[in-house]
């Protein structure tokens, strides 16, 4: 995309230095014939790239003109040729002199117009027109060889006509096309009535400027401006990519075009002039107040190109004259827009005020770090170009013109506002290594709506500007009604276990090792223990420890507490001591049920030991069913905390209830055998010790550290018939790995969770075992095991697993920092709200006040905020994104370890792989080759890999090494 003219005029101060700009040139030693001329700074930069990338048309300009009426060929062919002699840029090729790339012109160059005739093309001429024109502009220009332009004719019929005209950007920009189009309609209408040339000779040519640039000291003042602007570490701006970045970049671009409406753009005028602002200057406000809304950063930093024609000649001239100016801002969620509109004028004005610091100057200056990822300093740009018009052509025949899309993007994200005739156009340039064309368009929504939001209040904080558009807010916000207490009434766990029992009381209940327990049984001894706890005081709400090693009595155990009316707490033998005894001590524990063996743990204990063994299936007992109600304590885990202290999570019969209940809504089938791997201290436990036992299934508990032998976990698996289990990624993929798939042919449904679901093992999964369905599950223990759950499908081995979307009944936002919904495709913080929602943590009123809050889109209900980093995708997905505390930046870039570790398990090399960041090591390859002479350096290049010969490189070349052009060939050639 073309660079913009002026970026908007500053009263008192742009205009004014415009207006005085000089009228005429002093002597100067101009470019003599036959001499060579350095290149200028815009163009050194240009032709650094393009030997990088040879191939690469991302630096080609092109534009496609229409003519309407009778065109008379050879008028234009004449016309073009007088232009090119006028243009000494034009005929001028790049020479390397002692390695060095210098700018040498032709005195006469010959060359003829392309011509090509589609009028017989017929039905799809403009497709094939459109098709050529692209295959003809992206054509590669050796830059050693003129001409450095094309221009091709194609006729489509008696009076239409298009003209395609192609130059690197080395020679031209868009200024200089409004003087090709002026010249080309006055040639024309002369030559046509046979007239000469109108047009006065160029005296002073770009190749003069080039001279006078090179040679003109930059101002010491815009030196030290720009190098205290940039100094110390310059920010990365994180915005979030549909993709992973490549390690080069392939400049694929594509642009997307909307009108924005006329009321905006009215509204905006009046709004300009009420703060005293330009077009340019409010929408690139805005834009930077979106870029602070989309990654969370405040310090933001946008390129502006410019045309720096500041001399009346120059005006004249065809010719590469744009520059980049870097805007900085500190962009703060409590600021207002108008605040953000003050800075940015600042910020502008200085910066156009030292405006004679060429870029490429800059970047050497501050020693600006190269990649051949992505561009130095900033990734994101902003043009505001007012479209002059186009100048009238003769009688009869009509011209009009639009940029050519090329396919290219040369930075991430280009936001380009065209102004044309009172109407505003707004144009995104994108990376398509970067983002897909959906994301973009929702970005375009976003903008107009913040532009709105800004018109109806332009003194708001721009932490509260709505930037969502009605319809994507109504999707966000799509959610049941919570309110379904009576439902949950009647799926209070226990009272469906005890009717489960009833309707097959010769069901087999549990299984571990050779032992097995009939419902039957099950309801006995869990009345008994029940009519126990009862006799010794225990009433609703009581919490009741259960201390009890992998074994059939966990059974018993919990249900006995449950029908009792009290509440278990788990107690793991595995837990240290000190551990046990902060949760009885923190949890104000009084009974504790364990088995005979474990009654010596808790002798010096303050508490009160009910022998689970002691009482039995076979007991007498008088129980008294509890009227158990949906705010009555089901149980209290310990879970880790950031203190090092556990802190206690209590779960209500209504948070369980609807935590079970959804697994019978959600999932297509219910356990029929359900392997449990996990102690039933741990909150995944409840999963399946409860959906299987409130189902009639056969709840199988497997040994401890079985998970420590896959191959005897097949086995148990195919003995048992197992249909469903829970487990991790990490012990599902050894499974698969190790046993064999005979063993496994009566799994019907996996669940892993605990951890991220890593795409290679969906690879492995559908290779070894497609006919099990695999679930993603996530959630947390404050939400009651479970909040969101994913499908996976076989497309998902190529991409990062989702986690889904939320069960029946409970409510997922992702917020910003200020609590304001995330757009689709932008990162925040996941926050649940629901019926699963625990009302907060035992005795911690502090944790509660951070981490329970008031949901702002249901009044009277809560929310849990997770500390996690998620995002919605576009097909209403959730994407798990790593926890907010273990973000790390390496040389100010927001990396994801997350993404490293799925990059690397991409490899079928690669079986697991663990990502840490360690410090940067005191000399890298290129500092080592740098000591050596240049005699070692030619040697090394020819002996390293490329990757490592591309950062050498690039070390060199941000060192201004003169030899850099004899390692660019050489690392052509290895």
């Amino acid at each position: 995309m073309a660079s913009s003219d002026k970026p908007g005029n500053e009263k008192n101060s742009l205009l004014s230095k415009w207006l005085k700009r000089k009228k005429g040139k002093q002597a100067i030693n101009r470019v003599q014939a036959g001499e060579l001329a350095p290149l200028s700074y815009q163009q050194q930069r240009l032709w650094f790239l393009q030997q990088l990338h040879p191939e690469n048309p991302f630096y080609h300009y092109a534009e496609l003109y229409r003519f309407q009426g009778p065109l008379r060929q050879e008028v234009l062919e004449k016309s073009l040729y007088e232009i090119v002699q006028r243009h000494d840029i034009l005929k001028s090729y790049i020479h390397l002199q002692d390695g060095v790339a210098r700018q040498k012109r032709e005195t006469r160059l010959a060359w003829q117009l392309d011509y090509e005739n589609l009028e017989n093309v017929s039905p799809s001429q403009e497709e094939m027109l459109h098709q050529k024109a692209y295959k003809e502009a992206r054509k590669p220009f050796d830059l050693a060889r003129p001409p450095l332009f094309r221009m091709k004719l194609f006729r489509c019929g008696p009076k239409l006509h298009y003209f395609l005209f192609t130059a690197h950007h080395m020679i031209t920009d868009k200024w200089s096309m409004r003087v090709f189009r002026k010249e080309l309609a006055e040639l024309y209408a002369a030559y046509q009535q046979g007239n000469p040339s109108p047009l006065p000779p160029i005296s002073y040519q770009y190749l003069d400027y080039a001279k006078e640039q090179r040679a003109k000291e930059i101002p010491a003042q815009n030196v030290a401006y720009w190098q205290n602007r940039f100094s110390g570490e310059l920010p990365k701006l994180p915005l979030a990519q549909d993709k992973i970045r490549p390690a080069r970049a392939t400049y694929a671009g594509a642009y997307i075009k909307r009108p924005l409406k006329n009321e905006v753009l009215a509204s905006f005028q009046t709004l300009g002039k009420e703060i005293n602002g330009t077009m340019y200057v409010l929408f690139l406000s805005a834009y930077k107040v979106l870029l602070h809304r989309y990654t969370g950063q405040e310090d933001i930093l946008v390129g502006s190109p410019f045309t720096n024609r500041d001399q009346v000649e120059l005006e004249k001239l065809i010719g590469f004259f744009n520059d980049t100016l870097v805007l900085r801002s500190q962009i703060q969620a409590s600021m207002t827009f108008t605040e953000v509109v003050e800075q940015v004028k600042k910020t502008v004005l200085e910066g156009f005020g030292h405006k004679d610091m060429p870029f490429e100057a800059l970047l050497q200056s501050i020693k600006a770090p190269r990649s051949m990822g992505e561009n130095p300093m900033f990734q994101v740009m902003f043009l505001y170009h007012q479209v002059p018009p186009t100048p009238p052509f003769v009688d009869h025949l009509e011209l009009d013109y639009e940029p050519f899309d090329l396919g290219v993007a040369k930075f991430d994200f280009t936001l380009y506002l065209e102004e044309k005739e009172d109407s505003l156009q707004i144009i995104v340039e994108y990376s398509k290594d970067l983002f897909e064309a959906e994301t973009i368009e929702r970005f375009l929504d976003h903008y107009e709506e913040l532009l709105r939001s800004i018109i109806v209040d332009p003194r708001q904080t721009i932490g509260e500007i709505n930037i969502l558009p009605p319809s994507e807010k109504e999707q966000l916000l799509a959610v049941e009604d919570p309110s379904y207490a009576p439902t949950l009434l009647k799926q209070i766990v226990p009272y469906k276990i005890e009717q489960k029992a009833q309707e097959m009381p010769q069901n087999i209940a549990l299984v571990f090792q050779n032992q097995k327990m009939s419902y039957a049984q099950l309801l006995q001894w869990s009345r008994s223990l029940a009519a126990t706890l009862q006799a010794q005081g225990v009433q609703k709400n009581t919490l009741v420890g259960l201390y009890l090693e992998r074994s059939i009595e966990i059974g018993p155990g919990i249900l006995g507490i449950l029908l009792s009316g009290a509440a278990y707490l788990p107690l793991d033998p595995d837990y240290p001591e000190e551990r046990i005894q902060y949760m009885l001590e923190d949890s104000h524990i009084k009974f504790v049920v364990c088995l005979s063996a474990s009654l010596p743990v808790f002798s010096a204990l303050p508490v009160t030991t009910i022998s689970l063994d002691a009482l039995g299936p076979e007991m007498e007992i008088k129980y008294q069913a509890p009227s158990l109600q949906a705010e009555d304590l089901a149980y209290q885990i310990y879970t880790s905390g950031s203190t090092g202290k556990p802190k206690g999570v209590p779960i209500s019969h209504g948070n369980l209830a609807h935590s079970n209940g959804a697994r019978f809504t959600y999932y297509p089938e219910n356990p029929e055998c359900f392997l449990l791997m996990s102690s039933f201290a741990f909150d995944s436990s409840v999963a399946g010790i409860f959906w299987t036992l409130s189902s009639g299934g056969k709840l199988l508990i497997s040994e401890k550290r079985s998970e420590q032998d896959p191959i005897g976990l097949g086995k148990l698996i195919q003995k048992e018939q197992v249909s469903h289990t829970l487990m991790l990624p990490t012990l599902y993929k050894l499974l698969l790995n190790l046993g064999e798939p005979a063993q496994l042919s009566s799994l019907r449904t996996v669940i892993v969770a605990g951890e991220a679901c890593p795409s290679d093992l969906v690879k492995v999964h559908f290779e070894k075992a497609p006919h099990i369905h695999l679930y993603n599950e996530y959630g947390p223990t404050e939400a009651t095991v479970w909040c969101t759950v994913h499908h996976i499908e076989k497309k998902d081995a190529h991409q990062k697993v989702p986690i889904g979307q939320a069960i029946p009944h409970t409510q997922i936002y992702i917020l910003d920092t200020n609590r304001q919904l995330c757009p689709i495709g932008l990162p925040g913080e996941l926050y649940i709200g629901g019926p699963g929602l625990s009302a907060g943590y035992w005795q911690r009123e502090d944790l509660n006040k951070q981490k329970f809050v008031a949901n702002p889109f249901l009044p009277g209900a809560q929310l849990y905020k997770t500390g996690d980093r998620a995002r919605w995708k576009p097909d209403g997905y959730i994407e798990f994104l790593g926890r907010n505390d273990e973000q790390v930046k390496i040389r100010g870039n927001r990396v994801e370890l997350d993404e490293i570790k799925a990059l690397l398990l991409q490899s079928d090399l690669v079986e697991d792989a663990l990502v840490v960041v360690k410090a940067k090591s005191p000399t890298n390859i290129s500092e080592k080759l740098l000591a050596a002479d240049k005699q070692a350096l030619q040697g090394a290049l020819e002996k390293i890999p490329e990757e490592d010969a591309i950062k050498l490189l690039e070390f060199v070349a941000s060192k201004e090494d003169q030899e850099v052009i004899s390692l660019l060939n050489t690392l052509k050639q290895h």
